[in-house]
């Protein structure tokens, strides 16, 4: 009994001692909780304080970015002001050409007319000449010192001396020519005769002139006809090649247009109109592929050599142009030299060269792929194992 009450004694003290435990646990754990609690609340409060300066960070940040953006929108009006400043100096630059051209026909036409008014006056110099001659000879048939005048007559003395004065110099210019009358007539009914050709080359030339005027009207109807369908096949054709780019034709001088070149203009998608000379590489050939292919829709040519025209161009422009190369194939022939795999998978046959170690080119041809639904088109480095098919 008492053994009993003694372990029982010992059981609660045991109890009771776990309970301590238990309590000094928990009075621990309060005390790591309320610690961690105080780091938590101080790290809030620095989170707080650097959530602050971040956002006054981000407000000054936001200040510059908006400041940027006015600087930005300053300059996107400065670089259009100067985008139209420019456009107007080109415009004069044209102008000037334009008025270069001008005065350069002027001047042309100018000597001209002195280098035919200096033959006329030469011309005019020896008729003056001739006719000078032709006074001087007589001239010299009549007394010079004779006063016809309505004076009274001299004296007999002084008539015999004229008289004989008279026929000393008749004496000193003998021997007459007596075929000098004739020659005259002769010379007189030449120069009728030239008169009269001279007025009918006058009439012929002025016809000329009409005809040559009206020859002009013509060249120029007809061009200005051609330039109109071209013009319209041209803007089609491009905007199907760019994918919806915008393109032109102008004359330089619209009134007088052999006087002036052919001026291209072309707007790619997302950018603005610019002269040919403006733009990159790639838009350059696709610019010109544009303009062969309007002239072909306009007339057509029977055959045609084209030398890596899309080596400049990125893929989706390549296989636009492979592809209308392929259409226009049905009504002319094209021989392409291209690097590019999307043109090669569009083409009806395929001539490849390679050149093997040795120095001798090889030539390797695959024919009438264009019949086959699947083309394997190999890669470059894979050429040279290509054998010839012949079908």
């Amino acid at each position: 009994m008492i053994f009993s009450f003694t372990k029982m004694i010992f059981l609660r003290i045991h109890v009771f001692l776990k309970m301590i435990k238990s309590n000094l646990k928990k009075k621990n754990q309060k005390e790591i909780i309320n610690d961690d609690i105080e780091e938590l609340e101080e790290e809030k409060e620095n989170l707080k304080e650097e959530n602050n300066q971040k956002e006054s960070k981000i407000k000054k940040l936001k200040s510059k970015l908006e400041k940027k953006r006015s600087e930005l929108e300053e300059l996107k009006d400065e670089q259009d002001s100067m985008d139209d400043e420019l456009e107007e100096l080109r415009q004069k630059l044209d102008d000037k050409k334009e008025e270069k051209i001008d005065i350069k026909h002027k001047i042309d036409s100018i000597e001209t007319e002195v280098e035919s008014k200096k033959k006329y006056i030469l011309t005019l110099k020896q008729k003056l000449k001739n006719e000078r001659e032709s006074l001087a000879e007589l001239k010299d048939d009549l007394d010079e010192d004779v006063d016809y005048s309505e004076e009274e007559l001299p004296s007999m003395k002084e008539l015999k001396h004229t008289i004989r004065r008279c026929e000393n110099q008749m004496e000193d210019l003998q021997p007459v020519n007596m075929r000098a009358l004739e020659d005259y007539k002769k010379k007189k009914e030449r120069m009728e005769k030239l008169k009269e050709e001279y007025t009918e080359l006058e009439n012929r030339r002025e016809e000329l002139n009409k005809l040559i005027d009206e020859m002009d009207v013509k060249k120029k109807e007809g061009l200005m006809k051609v330039k109109k369908e071209i013009d319209k096949n041209f803007q089609k054709v491009y905007t199907n090649l760019s994918d919806g780019g915008e393109a032109h034709l102008e004359l330089e001088d619209e009134e007088s247009p052999f006087d002036g070149g052919l001026i291209i203009k072309a707007r790619p998608p997302g950018k603005k109109v610019h002269r040919i000379d403006a733009l990159s590489g790639g838009e350059k050939s696709l610019v010109s592929m544009a303009f062969i292919f309007s002239i072909q829709m306009y007339d057509p040519s029977p055959f045609y050599l084209l030398d890596e025209i899309d080596q400049n161009l990125d893929g989706i422009n390549a296989e636009n142009v492979a592809e209308m190369i392929k259409r226009n194939s049905e009504s002319a022939q094209f021989i392409q030299i291209s690097l590019r795999k999307v043109t090669l998978k569009k083409s009806d046959h395929i001539i490849g060269v390679t050149i093997h170690e040795n120095g001798i080119s090889d030539v390797i041809m695959k024919v009438n792929i264009g019949d086959n639904k699947e083309k394997d088109i190999p890669e470059f480095s894979e050429v040279s194992k290509l054998t010839t098919e012949v079908q």
